[in-house]
């Protein structure tokens, strides 16, 4: 069951009045607030995501929007009970339903703004899967949109690389492998490609991404 108390903090910080960047950032202190690894993982994936929308060469308002809804992408979980959040162990199948409602939750939440409506592809697709098998609607290959695509392989890599409540960090060269393994399967091969064809301009961000998150 969701948490309304927490989604109902997050909505009033979505004021049509602010400017997206205003709006974004407005969330991610309130959900810190909230869950502190989901606000700063939330940080971490739409500075990679922007760096990989770079990679591709997107027009600059295209990475902007790459960067808010990666920023945005896990706004859901504030509607997750904070014990399937954190739980140290694998999650039961009753959690693990739960948990997949996060991508059409956090679409619900920022229909409340204008502004941030362009950002709902990158935010209710990031979890499909490139070969069809993902949620919530089972969308395959580029049916899947370009920014969900980005965000999915950012989240996947920082999830990786950063300690969570049941396991602790592993490598980049870890990541990397996890993603190249999933490549066609969970990921647009085409971008895992370019990605690693700008391995150490990726590499760069991260450690940017990793720095600035401090401040968060």
């Amino acid at each position: 069951m969701y948490d309304i108390s927490y989604t109902k903090d997050l909505r009033e910080h979505l004021k049509p009045t602010d400017t997206r960047a205003v709006q974004v950032s407005n969330v991610l202190s309130a959900l810190k607030r909230i869950e502190p690894y989901t606000a700063s993982h939330s940080h971490r994936v739409g500075l990679i995501a922007a760096e990989i929308a770079q990679i591709l060469h997107l027009a600059k308002e295209q990475v902007t929007k790459v960067n808010a809804a990666g920023m945005l992408h896990d706004i859901g979980k504030s509607g997750v009970s904070l014990s399937a959040l954190l739980k140290p162990s694998s999650l039961s199948e009753e959690e693990f339903d739960e948990m997949k409602k996060h991508p059409e939750l956090g679409a619900q939440l920022i229909q409340s703004s204008p502004t941030l409506l362009e950002l709902m592809p990158g935010i209710l697709y990031h979890h499909e899967r490139f070969d069809g098998t993902g949620y919530p609607f089972g969308l395959s290959g580029e049916d899947i949109p370009l920014e969900a695509r980005i965000i999915a392989i950012a989240d996947t890599y920082d999830a990786i690389t950063s300690d969570r409540a049941y396991r602790v960090a592993r490598s980049h060269r870890e990541a990397v492998h996890e993603i190249c393994r999933c490549a066609g399967t969970q990921f647009d091969p085409k971008i895992v490609n370019a990605v690693l064809n700008n391995e150490q301009e990726l590499k760069f961000c991260i450690k940017v991404s990793m720095f600035i998150d401090k401040d968060l």
